[in-house]
């Protein structure tokens, strides 16, 4: 007797929309609905991490996404968020929400906070200015298991990707045009919004 083993993981969660509090905390996403389990976790300075909680819903916006609401358990800045889709084979696959630091715009890859997580996607959007510097390492660190990350931004955000090149390919990702960067014999690629600057 025979079977099959899913290891294909989900694609990493898109976030369409996110809600700001009267503050400016940030207090919800939305995202396409589907079959995948999500989760909600937040990730501190210091690399500590802690689930946290949400009430889900069909969005007021768009009845083809859910509403995440967590205006009751609200990150601070100089903590990120990080959103996980799983399947029903236990797959599992991460988004990591950038938000403000705390001292500079600098984003940090390297916390020990993400060993968990198999991060296929950082999303800048929220954290102006964001300075966001790459390498081989912080890939296969981040996402071993497909070597590939999609970062999202907008003209404010900057990207330095030390050692890939422009492969001059396109890839359209919710109505927004991204280029695609190669490690080349690394194997590594990177899909980033064509709204972010990058240096390589």
């Amino acid at each position: 007797q025979s079977f099959e083993v899913d290891t294909t993981p989900p694609e990493a969660p898109l976030i369409e929309l996110y809600a700001r509090s009267g503050s400016g905390d940030v207090v919800g996403f939305t995202v396409a609905t589907g079959s995948d389990d999500i989760t909600l976790d937040r990730v501190d300075g210091t690399g500590h991490v802690d689930q946290v909680s949400f009430r889900s819903m069909t969005s007021p916006f768009n009845p083809g996404q859910t509403l995440f609401d967590f205006a009751s358990d609200p990150a601070p800045n100089g903590s990120h968020l990080v959103m996980t889709a799983e399947d029903t084979a236990g797959n599992s696959t991460s988004t990591l929400f950038v938000l403000e630091e705390s001292l500079n715009n600098t984003v940090n890859v390297t916390s020990p906070g993400y060993d968990g997580f198999n991060i296929e996607a950082i999303d800048l959007k929220f954290a102006e200015d964001s300075v966001l510097t790459l390498s081989v390492a912080d890939l296969e660190s981040l996402c071993a298991h497909s070597n590939q990350l999609t970062i999202h931004g907008g003209i404010d955000d900057t990207v330095n990707v030390i050692g890939a090149s422009d492969t001059g390919a396109d890839e359209t990702i919710g109505g927004r045009t991204y280029s695609v960067y190669s490690f080349g014999g690394h194997g590594g690629t990177l899909i980033i919004d064509d709204a972010v600057s990058v240096h390589y």
